[in-house]
């Protein structure tokens, strides 16, 4: 199996999960600033109740500026390609990955991948901080059946 170890904390506000992640991101990184919470990171994302935050120019420019990249591969790309080799990307060349979907309530929520062995996916969700298995196959069906969902590579721009 193929693992990473994070440090997730429970999103603060309902609201807060995307910031939840990027914080562990950037805290086993190394790349936190002095005094960096959730509250600042949903700040500087533009991360409000009525949107969340979500990969847009605010993130982009962000992660940019931590000289980190990402890369957003929507539902429609997850289908048409093999996953799996993303998945193994992410593993092998020390890139973070988040995985996207629609919550209960018709609103996007991300969950942080922390381990994979074919075909289930080890993640942790910020609503909780509590990891969670879920298999390739329940996600692709509901990425399909709800026209929406995403994976998304993190990593380090080279100096």
């Amino acid at each position: 199996m193929q693992k990473r170890e994070y440090v997730l904390e429970k999103q603060e506000k309902n609201h807060y999960c995307m910031p939840a992640v990027i914080h562990a991101i950037l805290k086993r990184r190394n790349l936190l600033e002095e005094g960096e919470n959730q509250d600042k990171l949903a700040e500087k994302l533009k991360c409000t109740p009525e949107k969340g935050a979500f990969f847009g120019l605010d993130l982009q420019k962000f992660l940019v500026e931590r000289k980190i990249y990402f890369l957003n591969i929507s539902y429609k790309e997850v289908m048409l390609k093999k996953p799996e080799l993303i998945i193994n990307q992410a593993f092998e060349h020390d890139e973070d990955l988040i995985l996207g979907c629609l919550n209960g309530g018709g609103l996007g929520h991300v969950r942080l991948v922390t381990g994979y062995e074919w075909p289930n996916l080890k993640t942790l969700d910020p609503k909780d901080a509590e990891p969670y298995g879920v298999s390739l196959d329940k996600i692709y069906q509901k990425m399909w059946n709800d026209k929406f969902g995403y994976f998304c590579l993190i990593g380090k721009l080279e100096k």
